[in-house]
């Protein structure tokens, strides 16, 4: 006996009970005299009919999956009718002990949550996904009752969670930052885009806090995009929990506008914690300079060797702050593949950096709209994993663009990748 995983597969549209059909005989087949343990019905859409089709193949097995994908199966569908399939999926699972649950891109609105209980029910849940689904902060107070529920059944298990793109508002943000401090495996979590304003930024923050007060935190993924930290306490908050998290590789603070002192306090955190960052996305953090540059670059020194991807675009880092955000990468063989400097007012000196920085292992580099930047020397050097946007043939170096254009291109001659 075998571990089988059943994909339905095909074109993301939708899927008629004939179709349905098709997919059941063959899994019926595949699951002969071996253990169904992953269901994947996800990117197509399923009417009622259809899902009744598999209902009874998905209760035969049910008892043995551990890894559910219904992603994305209830597009086009009026809201009642997404939900009565969405339900009779999730009853159909009632007694399962389900490891990981894909739910996202399902328009569930705020009482679509209520529907899919079933699959909180006897689960040791370790991976919940909730991208974009229209929830609600109610749809959050349900989710912290259900995580905490039955001495935390839920919250000892779960290693990874994501809530992006749902506009839960403060109250949902609080109700997420009272069950965080009490999911002590907690390696991902992601709030990307739900916009808590700066009074729910600080209700997470404080959720976060709670869970280094209550154990060493093995988070190795935090994504915190479109926060707003500016209420009194939350970058502290944040850095609590940072100071703690030795082991976290992937930190995204795009748009968390914190400033150069927001910056000084997160590298400390971070000087605090020895973690090795793999990726550190820090766009739109406000009108850095030079000064936000060499905080940065310090930081970096330590981080040049493992950091694979740095976004820093929209910064106003400016020419002279380039040349110092640049630095440690200079100094060590770095490993760096993607690199984000759109928005910076990268002229002259900032392009010369870019020119005598090595970067062995580069396949992206943004400079979109770096106006001034002469761009000749930079293609010269990178090729094709240059973005500089949407440029007309105008705006690109003619032969007296830039004084020091052909001194560039000479220098460069001997500056490699």
């Amino acid at each position: 006996m075998a571990n089988v995983t059943l994909y339905v597969g095909g074109k993301r549209e939708a899927i008629e009970a004939a179709e349905a059909k098709t997919h059941v005989e063959r899994f019926e087949k595949q699951a002969d005299g071996n253990t169904v343990v992953k269901l994947d019905i996800s990117c197509r859409s399923w009417s009622k009919e259809s899902i009744d089709v598999l209902l009874q193949f998905m209760k035969d097995h049910a008892k043995d999956v551990r890894y559910l994908n219904l992603a994305d199966i209830i597009a086009s569908k009026e809201t009642e009718e997404g939900l009565q399939i969405t339900e009779s999926i999730a009853t159909a699972f009632l007694e399962s002990n389900l490891l990981e649950v894909e739910l996202s891109d399902n328009a569930m609105g705020p009482r679509g949550l209520t529907r899919v209980e079933s699959l909180f029910k006897n689960s040791a849940m370790q991976r919940l996904y909730l991208y974009n689904c229209g929830l609600s902060y109610e749809s959050m107070e349900l989710l912290h009752t259900w995580i905490t529920a039955d001495d935390g059944r839920i919250a000892n298990t779960l290693s990874e969670l994501i809530l992006d793109r749902n506009m839960m508002g403060v109250d949902g943000a609080k109700e997420v930052g009272k069950f965080l401090p009490h999911c002590k495996k907690l390696t991902y979590f992601s709030y990307n885009g739900s916009r808590p304003t700066s009074e729910g930024t600080k209700y997470l923050c404080e959720g976060l806090a709670g869970l280094a007060k209550n154990c060493k935190p093995v988070l190795r993924r935090l994504d915190l995009e479109d926060c707003d930290f500016g209420a009194d306490g939350t970058i502290e908050s944040l850095c609590e929990a940072l100071a703690k998290s030795n082991q976290l590789q992937h930190l995204n603070l795009n748009d968390a506008e914190l400033g150069v002192e927001g910056l000084e306090k997160l590298a400390a955190a971070f000087v605090e914690s020895s973690c090795h960052l793999t990726h550190l996305k820090l766009d739109a953090n406000g009108e850095l300079g030079s000064d936000g540059a060499r905080v940065l670059a310090d930081f970096l020194v330590s981080q040049a060797g493992s950091l694979v991807c740095l976004h820093a675009g929209i910064n106003e880092l400016g020419d002279e702050g380039i040349p110092i955000l640049l630095e440690p990468f200079s100094a060590c063989r770095n490993v760096l593949e993607d690199l984000k400097l759109d928005q910076n007012e990268i002229e002259g000196e900032g392009a010369k950096a870019l020119i005598f920085t090595s970067f062995p292992k580069l396949k992206s580099l943004n400079l979109e709209e770096n106006d001034d930047m002469p761009k000749n020397p930079i293609i010269a050097k990178y090729g094709n994993i240059v973005n500089f946007g949407d440029v007309d043939e105008d705006d690109m170096d003619g032969e007296d663009a830039d004084e020091d254009l052909d001194t560039l291109i000479k220098q460069m001659a001997g500056a490699s990748l």
